[in-house]
């Protein structure tokens, strides 16, 4: 099986078609509608994992959506803990992108698998108003970025990606 899947829908007022790509890492499958994205996340591995719309391709000038949930005992403690991270960010080039300062993501739901992996799932408008750190979706080709890699939860941040990829969608 995969590593990570991903899935969205586009809310919209009209009828709804839905897509469906697989690449060798990963399944996206989604349905276009109107005013808001839903992303539902899985991923089968204790990671973060992220997707961002790309003007190119590329990373830099990307609109990324990151998103991490793990349980763990913590230092001193012998119960476990949940530590959740979803957050809307901005690739100014080849490095961990920045968090945005509005933050336009909405989490919908999130759940912890048995064993490693978890499914989160969060909303954002197709339109934020959020020029400095957002790309508009438009009904028009968007070149989608994906990648997962470990997480320091010490400092709050995904370290370098253990894996990445590409996909062009409309």
């Amino acid at each position: 099986g995969s590593a990570f899947t991903l899935e969205w829908e586009l809310r919209k007022s009209a009828g709804v078609s839905s897509r469906r790509f697989e690449t060798m890492e990963d399944t996206i499958t989604y349905a276009p509608h109107e005013t808001d994205i839903v992303f539902k996340f899985i991923s089968h591995l204790d990671v973060w994992t992220a997707i961002g719309l790309s003007p190119d391709g590329n990373m830099p000038g990307s609109d990324v959506m990151l998103t991490y949930l793990t349980e763990y005992v913590p230092l001193g403690k012998s119960t476990l803990s949940e530590y959740f991270h979803l957050s809307d960010r901005r690739a100014a080039d080849y490095t961990v992108p920045a968090v945005d300062a509005s933050q336009d993501l909405e989490l919908i739901t999130k759940t912890k698998n048995s064993g490693a992996g978890y499914e989160v799932t969060f909303s954002r408008k197709l339109q934020t108003g959020d020029a400095e750190g957002d790309l508009d979706i438009a009904d028009a080709n968007v070149e989608l970025i994906w990648a997962y890699g470990p997480f320091d939860r010490t400092l709050g941040s995904p370290k370098q990606h253990a894996n990445r990829g590409k996909i062009s969608v409309n």
